[in-house]
């Protein structure tokens, strides 16, 4: 538990830290750098329910954040509303998770411990879409899609 209070706390500092004025470059960097906060959330109850190991859960992490940010937040994101996104993002990440999980320990995810990502995962690609449209993120893909 204290462990989850731990990326809670880093999580609420990130984004403290991400409302900062950035430049065009490091934009991109400060929106993978959210997801990640919000994979690392996740593989951290993951190593608390399943006990895989860090590096485990760094791969978990990293496979999350790049399926979640390529194959949803970038085309959907402008399409849809961040509503839509969000539930694109959970439809993705869910049985991604459960099956890597299932790969590397061959456990079964208990349904509450899902329950409990899907949480997170709602909440931190929530705060997360708030911050790209605010940050304009989204305005600059826009802008790409147009040229």
């Amino acid at each position: 538990m204290n462990i989850l209070l731990m990326w809670i706390k880093f999580y609420l500092l990130q984004i403290l830290f991400l409302k900062l004025e950035v430049t065009h470059l490091s934009l991109y960097a400060r929106a993978f750098l959210a997801k990640l906060i919000i994979a690392l959330t996740v593989t951290a109850i993951l190593t608390y329910v399943t006990g895989i190991t860090v590096i485990w859960g760094t791969v978990i992490a990293l496979t999350l954040t790049l399926v979640t940010s390529l194959a949803a937040d970038r085309p959907f994101l402008l399409l849809l509303g961040r509503n839509i996104t969000v539930l694109v993002d959970v439809a993705l990440a869910i049985p991604l998770i459960w099956g890597l999980t299932r790969l590397i320990t061959g456990l079964l995810l208990p349904i509450s411990t899902l329950a409990i990502l899907t949480l997170v995962i709602v909440v931190g690609e929530w705060f997360f879409h708030i911050y790209a449209i605010d940050m304009r993120l989204s305005k600059d893909l826009r802008l790409r899609i147009k040229d």
